[in-house]
């Protein structure tokens, strides 16, 4: 929505000017979007008034889409000689916001709220900016300001909720929507978003019915896909592949089902089927950029590196210098080690992008393998405005200090003494002990593995891994399990230390949720690749059944957890800084941005484990 509104120290100039009917005839220009005429009207106002705030305001809202570079030179301006003017503060977030500068329009929408908190869509756009920063926590309090000032805004309850959704927070979003859904009861959006929270809280029937009875009312592709996704949760492999297939039926560049199905088959030992919808579809629609994108991601990461290698060529010469595949054409040089081709390409995506956390973390990953400290933690520090709260940043300032030598800041946050605990879990109650009851949790959580092959877009190599979020079963062995990690969990936060600048202790709140739980199961020659998990907070992993041949006195520590060596193969630059032999009934917790992995293994045994992610409530 447009906020213009003359500042308070000009009224009576234009009040009692003739200058006032001239400004008004440029407001409905704006409004109904003839930006030539209201900057032609506005342009004449300037002459006659110049230095106006309010002038120098409809012209950078008239020049914002025509000529971004004045219209920032136009609300600089107006800002410079009256600051204090909530409407131009809101619409300069909204104009920063347009062009990804997201933490310069939060700061001037908060701003604009500090002098009018009355302005409900710049309480509604600081939400939209917050969830496109990942920060949904932040996202859920400003779309709860909006509805507290305007209670039947339908956009600032679905933002709200898919906040909520987003961040875990399965309760608290399924009352949004249902408060919701009392104004707009057969509202199609509303009722979708339920049937999602439904599902990732395991609560499928429910989901089910609503996405069964949205028939014809909603994106038919969405509903088939999520439908499919319901079945694949329920191990009903035909039904899901069917139901991907129609979804793709319906809208044949529909990745996420494309990606779904393909997940299917690849983890099901289907691998005669593996792709042929990516095939398929390109050859129907041939310009589709997303589909093109999809299936080259899938080539490599199934380590058919070369057709896709050759595929990706024919497709920059199709599609031109977009900088998505110039971004994936220098992320697979940077992975070949070819820090100059990689240099050359991640240059030229951030050059198209300059604000795109992914290229910008990809581009400092390049310079820090060659040495230029300084310039990688500059981009990095860029990322960070948009991805505040992205642990892969942290933990590439991390690795930066650590090789340039800057003990006191590589010390600092990765201090593994404070924020990793290990230890042995609680035994539940109603158990004597917690042998007796890790039969019985070994047992259930072994019969959950169903797949056959490890996953293409995680870090398990060598095993497998489980569907969904393994802690929201209702099964009362995960759930007693659950109960035991909670105090283990309690534990670790009540010592932490009072720390307000730490990634860990800045967002320790007192409350916390899972958002994401878990099992692996590897085999000999098993292991996870060193990785970090970006979007959580704190991460652990549950020792359920550790080899016989993983021992303490084993000098090679094979099967063991390390910390602190990457995946960038920096060979004699980095060291396993810290290294845990599991036992069975262990839990090791740890900060999400530490880098972390398994050492290789040989065993005829399974080493299965439960990890999961916590985030502050």
């Amino acid at each position: 929505m447009l906020l213009l509104t003359r500042s308070h120290d000009n009224d009576n100039n234009f009040s009692m000017s003739q200058l006032a009917q001239q400004f008004q005839q440029a407001v409905a220009a704006l409004q109904q979007m003839q930006f030539a005429q209201a900057e032609r009207i506005a342009s004449q106002l300037d002459q006659q008034s110049p230095n106006h705030p309010d002038i120098l305001h409809l012209l950078a809202l008239a020049t914002k889409q025509s000529d971004p570079g004045r219209a920032l030179d136009y609300f600089e301006r107006s800002l410079a000689i009256n600051p204090n003017q909530p409407s131009v503060l809101s619409n300069f977030a909204n104009f920063l916001q347009s062009s990804q500068q997201l933490r310069a329009a939060k700061q001037y929408y908060l701003r604009a709220l500090k002098l009018n908190d009355g302005l409900i869509d710049a309480w509604y756009n600081l939400a939209s900016v917050h969830y496109q920063c990942q920060d949904y926590l932040a996202a859920k309090h400003a779309a709860a300001k909006a509805l507290a000032l305007k209670s039947d805004y339908l956009k600032a309850w679905i933002l709200k909720g898919r906040a909520e959704l987003e961040y875990k927070l399965y309760p608290q979003a399924q009352q949004t929507f249902t408060e919701a859904l009392r104004q707009w009861p057969d509202e199609p959006t509303l009722l979708f978003n339920k049937a999602l929270v439904h599902r990732y809280a395991e609560e499928v029937d429910q989901a089910r019915s609503i996405q069964q009875a949205l028939k014809g009312k909603f994106n038919e592709a969405q509903r088939l896909f999520q439908l499919g996704c319901l079945a694949y949760d329920e191990e009903q492999l035909d039904d899901a592949e069917q139901l991907m297939q129609q979804a793709i039926e319906q809208q044949n560049d529909f990745v996420p089902a494309h990606e779904a199905l393909n997940k299917l088959y690849w983890e099901h030992g289907r691998q005669a089927q593996f792709l042929s919808s990516f095939k398929q579809s390109l050859a129907k629609q041939p310009q589709s950029l997303a589909l093109v994108y999809s299936y080259l991601s899938h080539l490599y990461r199934a380590e058919r590196t070369s057709e896709a290698d050759s595929l990706l060529n024919d497709y920059l010469d199709q599609f031109g210098n977009t900088h998505s595949l110039i971004h994936m054409r220098g992320s697979m040089a940077l992975r070949a080690g070819d820090l100059k081709a990689a240099e050359e390409q991640l240059e030229q995506a951030v050059q198209q992008q300059p604000r795109h956390p992914r290229y910008l973390i990809d581009l400092a990953n390049v310079y820090l393998r060659q040495a230029r400290y300084d310039e990688a933690l500059a981009l990095l520090d860029r990322a960070h405005e948009n991805r505040p709260l992205d642990q892969e940043v942290h933990a590439f300032k991390g690795l930066c200090w650590k090789l340039k030598g800057d003990t006191e800041k590589a010390g600092y946050l990765n201090d593994y003494d404070t924020y990793i605990k290990v230890g042995q879990l609680p035994t539940p109650p109603g158990y004597d002990s917690l042998e007796q009851f890790w039969e019985r949790l070994v047992a259930r959580i072994k019969a959950l593995h169903k797949t056959e092959h490890q996953p293409l877009d995680q870090s398990v190599r060598g095993g497998t891994q489980t569907v969904g979020a393994l802690l929201s079963m209702k099964d009362p062995v995960i759930q007693a399990y659950k109960e035991s990690l909670q105090q283990f969990i309690d534990d670790y936060l009540a010592n932490l230390p009072a720390d307000t600048k730490h990634p860990v202790t800045a967002r320790h709140t007192g409350r916390y949720h899972f958002s994401g739980s878990w099992s692996v199961k590897l085999s000999s020659q098993g292991f996870h690749t060193n990785h970090v998990h970006p979007q959580g907070w704190l991460s652990m992993c549950t020792y359920l059944t550790v080899p016989n041949d993983v021992r303490e006195d084993d000098p090679e520590r094979k099967g063991w957890i390390k910390f602190g060596q990457t995946s960038l193969n920096l060979g004699d630059e980095e060291s396993i800084d810290l290294a845990v032999c599991p036992q069975p009934g262990m839990c090791v917790i740890f900060p999400s941005f530490c880098w972390h992995g398994t050492i290789p293994f040989e065993s005829d045994d399974e080493r299965m484990t439960i990890p999961c992610d916590i985030m502050p409530s």
